[in-house]
């Protein structure tokens, strides 16, 4: 609910995106195709996406679709997602790799305690703003503002 509030509060934040993107994502995790079909058609429908945004709405719906063995319209969604793709503009370096993950050795680190976890990146820094932003969050995800 908390993500959900969110994106109804700030419709137009960055966060407020990454935290609808995020909760397609989690309802694909636990196998709820329909609501992340939902949720993807309600993402690519906000008219202040980038292009990262839209490939990857595009491609997440494509794989719900998949899953409800809604082959042909899975197929228009994943085209969509290639044709955002090469909307991007490119580096002319033959040696340009463009990469969908951070580096290895960039990943986030979790610190757990009790009830209560916290995110930090690869520096062991908590990141202020956005969905990537690490906090200290309590068991069932809400963010945690005092004590651990």
């Amino acid at each position: 609910a908390t993500l959900r509030e969110l994106v109804a509060k700030y419709p137009a934040s960055r966060e407020s995106i990454d935290g609808h993107l995020f909760i397609a994502a989690l309802e694909a995790d636990h196998e709820q195709y329909a609501d992340a079909l939902a949720t993807l058609t309600d993402i690519l429908a906000r008219t202040n996406l980038t292009y990262a945004d839209r490939i990857e709405g595009f491609a997440r719906k494509g794989f719900s679709l998949i899953e409800l063995k809604r082959y042909d319209e899975a197929q228009v969604s994943l085209d969509a997602s290639v044709a955002e793709w090469k909307k991007v503009p490119h580096l002319e370096d033959p040696y340009y790799i463009a990469a969908a993950a951070p580096p290895a050795g960039e990943r986030d680190r979790v610190l757990k305690q009790g009830d209560t976890f916290a995110v930090f990146d690869h520096h062991g820094d908590m990141r202020p703003v956005g969905m990537k932003a690490s906090s200290r969050f309590d068991s069932s995800g809400s963010p945690r503002k005092r004590g651990w």
